[in-house]
């Protein structure tokens, strides 16, 4: 059994979206391209030094795409090509891969062994060159990102060489509750106060002993 999948192999595909997230619509693409630009800004936003907890927990979890998750491609937010929407998407399956498929990894490899076998018969070949047990070079791997940047299940893009991020999504996704939910009332307590103000970065002092 192989080591690694090949390209694209057994990746599950899209799903069909009839919301206007992933519309390719002219009016659609520009409000991505502004939710794409504002990904961008919170994630600067998130490399301080000494960052309260709760920002921590963001920097770390935009940095830990998950599929499902609506990412961006980093470089996305400079490249100016046309096709630049194909990097901000739902994330379907990200993970390391052969470089090539079985098939161009067989062609590679005969195609290796005929030049070996050509030098062998040219005139820079030493005696005992033969005699050298022949292997073709390692097989490489790359890291595969698969995004659908569009509403339907074939509107799938491939990237490699590249680094993505998760776009938050949730408001909510991030706050330590600094209180507890009793039926319709919520319960605050000075130590659940506390917890909140220092989750968000605020310095609390001891109290001062009389």
């Amino acid at each position: 059994m192989s080591a690694y999948k090949q390209p694209r192999e057994d990746v599950a595909p899209g799903a069909v979206r009839d919301d206007n997230l992933l519309s390719l619509e002219e009016s659609a693409v520009a409000v991505r391209k502004l939710l794409a630009g504002l990904a961008g800004v919170l994630m600067k936003a998130t490399l301080v030094g000494q960052p309260a907890p709760i920002v921590r927990r963001i920097h770390e979890r935009m940095h830990d795409p998950q599929p499902g998750d609506l990412v961006l491609e980093t470089s996305t937010m400079y490249r100016h090509a046309d096709d630049w929407y194909k990097g901000c998407g739902i994330l379907l399956e990200h993970r390391v891969e052969w470089w090539e498929t079985d098939a161009e990894r067989e062609a590679q490899v005969a195609e290796e062994r005929a030049a070996h076998e050509d030098f062998l018969r040219g005139p820079y070949a030493h005696p005992g060159d033969a005699d050298e047990p022949w292997e073709p070079d390692e097989r490489t791997t790359d890291h595969a990102w698969y995004i659908q940047y569009g509403p339907q299940p074939a509107d799938v893009c491939r990237w490699v060489n590249c680094d993505f991020i998760a776009i938050p999504t949730d408001p909510r996704g991030w706050d330590v509750p600094a209180g507890v939910r009793e039926g319709t009332a919520t319960v605050f307590t000075r130590n659940s106060l506390l917890g909140g103000l220092a989750d968000s970065g605020f310095a609390l002092r001891q109290p001062e002993e009389n």
